[in-house]
């Protein structure tokens, strides 16, 4: 039986999500059919803190494609075998595996309108930046 494949952490979701937007924008996705999702998750597979043996809240960033009426791809960036990668799965998996609460989700203009109003790529919710390692 072959083992489970493990995704890791690039540990910049929130820059990730807006390079996989400009990406996704160049390779002629219409940009109405993307949302910038920012959210708390309780991923049961990920351990927040060094020393620490359960897991705990993070802060979080993806892409959401709306491919037609009733398909919702999430894309996102995770390390496979030491290789960055750009991942896609339904968003109902990948909400399944992350379990994010208190999601905010952005349009495209909106997201460079925080961008803009902040000079940063996010987050941009108080209680997102609490869960952020360097608390900036």
């Amino acid at each position: 039986m072959k083992e489970p494949t493990h995704i890791y952490p690039t540990h910049r979701c929130f820059d990730d999500a807006f390079e996989i937007i400009q990406d996704l924008i160049k390779y002629g996705v219409d940009p109405e059919a993307l949302k910038l999702v920012h959210a708390l998750c309780r991923p049961d597979n990920v351990i927040v803190r060094i020393g620490e043996d359960k897991p705990g809240t993070i802060a979080h960033a993806w892409v959401e494609y709306s491919c037609d009426d009733s398909t919702v791809l999430c894309v996102f960036r995770g390390v496979l075998d030491g290789v960055t990668l750009t991942l896609t799965t339904d968003s109902e998996d990948y909400h399944d595996s992350i379990k994010p609460y208190n999601i905010t989700s952005y349009s495209i203009d909106e997201a460079i309108k925080m961008n803009l109003e902040y000079e940063n790529l996010g987050p941009w919710v108080k209680e997102y930046l609490e869960c952020c390692a360097n608390g900036e």
